[in-house]
């Protein structure tokens, strides 16, 4: 991301896979006020020349320009439609230049507690231990936390998810310092709010397995699926995953008291021309943290799309947030504590509200998308780096409950879709969703 945003790529570093860069990894010196955003066709171009397929070794055009492009209004009818209908933010950055677990937890506790990247197991290059999970935990479970917060105040929070093990479980170890993180599957949503008793705080997490609706496009590389040519996620199943959210939401009694807040934790290296913003330090432990960051700056934008019946048409908002903007508003409306100085800081997103609820919220029936899972050979399906993230840390954590799962499965030996979840699901049973 360094080279994305700076357009600097070390010697060192060509031609090598991120997690096995070393240090100052591609950070110019001396370090320019303000990013240029013109380094991610040269990010691209070395990260394809890492890819183990020879097509790829020399890149064409062709094949690193698509790094510039972007879907058009069409292709995602569901979210450019409520962008257009209520409030869409243009000016709204990931907390952390980096990977999805840690601006996860900016997002529920201001600070990824000094944390850069994603547990994983992989051996580095540059003379730092293995990203052992169980040195996450001991930085990040201790974190005062929104679900903390929430408890503490007597109100309900509830994360929603079809994984096997919700990943806010695992960001927290189970638990968020005193608040037990209470999950259910994407049917207890639905039943939930036909019933009437949706929690105070409800958060989905999209599918990271199978054919997953987190928004990421599969690339797994040619022929392996015949014309498709990918895995079965699709940007698609993220779009219908919006729609079926917000019909379930605005078609009942919780319509006209209700925000739908659409992100994501981090920009996944698409591309983008404005320039993350320095940030306030949130604690003392991230003046200096993991690979020596300070958490001074923001990392690149992200799409927001905010829902309510209380929100007019074409509300664009240009202010600067970033995740913990969530944190600040939402601690305003429930009266809770701040938890650093980052929330402090934050803007909050409250001014977009109006007294006045509309009518005239839009059907989004006509987008709906008839996805049928193709039926795949899973075993041959690779894990993406976050797929094996999630993997590698249910296993730790169940170990560290005390209950050793029973397998034939050697979790350092699964390098399959098809075989981590069938691990997952034995874990499931020891953690919960």
């Amino acid at each position: 991301m360094n080279t994305q945003l700076y357009n600097h790529l070390d010697e060192a570093n060509k031609a090598v896979k991120a997690d096995k860069m070393t240090k100052p990894f591609n950070l110019p010196d001396p370090l320019p006020e303000s990013p240029n955003m013109k380094g991610f066709v040269t990010d691209y171009i070395n990260t394809l020349q890492v890819v183990e397929d020879d097509q790829f070794r020399n890149p064409k055009a062709s094949q690193y320009e698509v790094i510039m492009q972007c879907y058009k209004p069409k292709q995602i009818p569901v979210l450019t439609t409520l962008a257009k209908e209520f409030a869409v933010f243009d000016h709204w950055f990931c907390s952390v230049p980096s990977q999805t677990w840690c601006n996860r937890a900016f997002w529920h506790s201001a600070t990824s507690g000094g944390q850069v990247i994603n547990p994983d197991p992989t051996p580095r290059l540059d003379g730092t231990p293995k990203k052992k999970y169980g040195d996450w935990l001991i930085d990040v479970s201790i974190l005062d936390s929104f679900f903390q917060r929430m408890t503490t105040k007597g109100l309900k929070t509830k994360v929603y998810s079809d994984n096997a093990v919700s990943l806010n479980k695992l960001i927290y170890g189970i638990v968020a310092t005193t608040a037990v993180i209470d999950t259910g599957s994407m049917e207890d949503f639905e039943n939930e709010i036909d019933a009437g008793k949706l929690p105070d705080y409800a958060f989905i997490e999209p599918k990271f397995m199978y054919a997953h609706n987190d928004m990421h496009p599969s690339a797994y590389g040619p022929g392996k699926f015949g014309k498709d040519k990918t895995g079965p996620g699709s940007v698609a199943l993220g779009d219908e995953l919006i729609r079926k959210v917000y019909e379930l939401i605005f078609t009942s009694s919780y319509k006209d008291n209700t925000l739908l807040i659409i992100t994501f934790d981090e920009h996944g290296g698409c591309f983008d021309h404005i320039p993350p913003p320095p940030a306030v330090v949130p604690d003392e432990i991230n003046k200096n943290g993991e690979k020596g960051f300070k958490f001074d700056r923001l990392g690149v934008r992200v799409p927001m799309v905010m829902v309510s019946s209380h929100i007019g048409k074409n509300t664009i908002v240009n202010d600067i947030f970033d995740h913990t903007s969530f944190i600040k508003t939402m601690s305003r409306k429930w009266g809770l504590e701040h938890i650093n100085k980052r929330d402090i800081k934050a803007n909050s997103f409250d001014k977009i509200f109006s007294d006045e609820t509309r009518t005239d919220l839009p059907n989004l029936s006509q987008f709906k998308y008839d996805i049928q899972e193709p039926k795949l050979d899973y075993k041959q399906l690779k894990l993406n780096d976050l797929q094996r993230s999630i993997l590698y840390a249910a296993s730790v954590l169940a170990s560290e409950q005390g209950v050793l799962v029973k397998s034939t499965i050697n979790v350092d030996e699964i390098d399959n879709v098809h075989d981590a979840v069938k691990y997952l699901d034995l874990v499931s049973s020891v953690l919960g969703r």
